[in-house]
């Protein structure tokens, strides 16, 4: 199983964004060439969370997949709550509900690739 299909340009290791998971919880939010936002549960590291028990490997967990892979590059992500921000090729911004798994804005920011994000509120 692949992460994504094409290059992996972006990742995110966040606290409890959405209401699938623990508020202590970390997952990681990786942004992909196939267009694609994934969010994954991080495996314990103790073999309790995958099939082998003797594997003791902390594996991943694709719990959310955002966007199709018929899209844009996400080159870059940002969070705020549990919404979340992917910049994308020629200046566009995705802005995504974690808690609904739903796309809310589209901005077209400038002519630019989105190569960095960042929220400080």
């Amino acid at each position: 199983m692949f992460a994504h299909y094409g290059y992996v340009y972006c990742m995110l290791l966040v606290k409890g964004p959405t209401m699938l998971v623990d508020a202590d919880e970390e997952v990681l939010i990786s942004g992909g060439g196939d267009g694609t936002i994934k969010v994954w549960k991080i495996g314990t590291g103790d073999g309790s969370d995958t099939e082998d028990p003797d594997d003791g490997e902390a594996g991943l967990e694709e719990i959310m997949v955002l966007g199709t892979d018929e899209g844009e590059s996400v080159m870059s992500l940002a969070i705020d709550g549990s919404f979340l921000y992917a910049g994308k090729l020629q200046g566009i911004i995705e802005l995504w509900d974690l808690d609904t798994k739903s796309k809310l804005r589209v901005i077209k920011s400038h002519r630019g690739d989105v190569m960095s994000l960042h929220m400080n509120w």
